[in-house]
C-alpha cells in the first residue's frame, strides 16, 4: 500500500509531462517516429497507473469493515454499471444486453466494491470480445439468493486456464492482454469482493465461443 502511493505522485507527474511534450510536438510537427514513440510511453505509463489503481483498490477492499455497509438496489447498482459501459460497448459495435427486474429487494454490502466488482466484470466481457459480438448482464432472483451474470459472445477460456483466472497477476493471454490494459488483477479483485459478500463465484467458458462468469449472492435474511 505505501509502495503503490508513493508510485502514484510521480508517475502522475510523469503523465502531466508527457502530455505537455505531446502538445508541443503537435504545435511543431513530429516525425511518425517520434509519435510513435511517445504513444508506446504513454501506453507505458498507463499500464503502470492501472496496476497501482488495481493495487490499492485490492488494499481498500482488505481493509474495509463491514460497519460501513448497507441496504441498497442491486438492479439500480447493475444498470449504472451497464449504462456507463455502454459507450465502450458502441465504439467495437458490440450489442450490450441487460435483464434486470425491477423488483428483486435490497442486498446488503457495500455498494463501493460490488460496484468495482460488476464494473470489472462488464469491462472484461468488452475488452475480451471482437468487434460486432455481443455482452449479456443478467441479474436473476432466486428463492435463496441472487445470481449476477455476465456472458459473452468472446474468445473463451480453455478448462486448464480457468483454474487460474481468478489469481493475482494472472492473465490468460500476456500478447492480448498487452493490447487491452490488463493487468491480471481484475477478476482477483472480483474474487476478493465475492468472498468478502459470502458469495461464491463460477466461470463457464468454450474456447472460440465464448464465457460466462456468475456470481451468486446469499439474499439478507
Amino acid at each position: 500500500r505505501m509502495a503503490s502511493h508513493d508510485l502514484r505522485n510521480p508517475l502522475n507527474n510523469l503523465m502531466g509531462y508527457l502530455e505537455l511534450v505531446a502538445l508541443t510536438f503537435r504545435k511543431e510537427g513530429a516525425t511518425p517516429a517520434q509519435e510513435e514513440y511517445l504513444d508506446h510511453i504513454r501506453q507505458s505509463a498507463y499500464m503502470m497507473k492501472t496496476l497501482i489503481d488495481d493495487l490499492l483498490t485490492l488494499e481498500r477492499i482488505e481493509s474495509q469493515r463491514e460497519g460501513d455497509w448497507q441496504s441498497f438496489d442491486l438492479c439500480g447498482l447493475v444498470s449504472e454499471v451497464v449504462d456507463g459501459a455502454r459507450a465502450a460497448a458502441a465504439l467495437k459495435d458490440q450489442s450490450l444486453e441487460l435483464d434486470c427486474p425491477m423488483d428483486t429487494g435490497p442486498v446488503f454490502g457495500s455498494q463501493t466494491q460490488l460496484r468495482q466488482a460488476i464494473s470489472n466484470l462488464v469491462d472484461n466481457a468488452i475488452k475480451y470480445t471482437p468487434e460486432g459480438g455481443t455482452v449479456a448482464v443478467c441479474l436473476e432472483l432466486h428463492a435463496d439468493r441472487f445470481d449476477f451474470r455476465v456472458s459473452d459472445s468472446g474468445y473463451g477460456i480453455s478448462p486448464q486456464r480457468q483454474a487460474r483466472i481468478f489469481e493475482r497477476f494472472y492473465r490468460v493471454d500476456k500478447s492480448r492482454s498487452k493490447d487491452t490494459g490488463g493487468t491480471g488483477l481484475g477478476l482477483s479483485i472480483v474474487k476478493h469482493i465475492a468472498g468478502y459478500h459470502k458469495a461464491k463465484v463460477e466461470i463457464e467458458s468454450t474456447v472460440g465461443k465464448g464465457t460466462k462468469i456468475i456470481v451468486s449472492f446469499p439474499k439478507p435474511a
